[in-house]
């Protein structure tokens, strides 16, 4: 074989290796990454998951502070009519 043909034979050959181990990061690169987008979508939907029992919650407290609120509205009235009653009487 003329050494020209040898050159040419080994840069393919060079050429080739070089493809394969990139290839083959690039694997490595994209398994990484599918265990990355794994693990964000588990942390999405566990954050989601948060965020409705969240929301629930708010949502009770807000109703028990809005009957509070209207609980002491009464008393409020009670005692301004309990007042004005004893006033009047003496």
């Amino acid at each position: 074989m003329s050494d020209n043909i040898q050159q040419k034979i080994e840069f393919i050959i060079e050429q080739q290796a070089t493809f394969a181990v990139d290839v083959a990061q690039l694997k490595e690169v994209q398994r990484q990454q599918a265990i990355s987008i794994d693990r964000l979508t588990k942390n999405m939907h566990e954050t989601r998951e948060m965020l409705h029992e969240t929301r629930e919650m708010l949502h009770t407290m807000v109703g028990e502070m809005r009957e509070g609120f209207n609980n002491l509205m009464v008393a409020n009235e009670v005692t301004r009519k309990l007042t004005k009653t004893l006033v009047v009487s003496r």
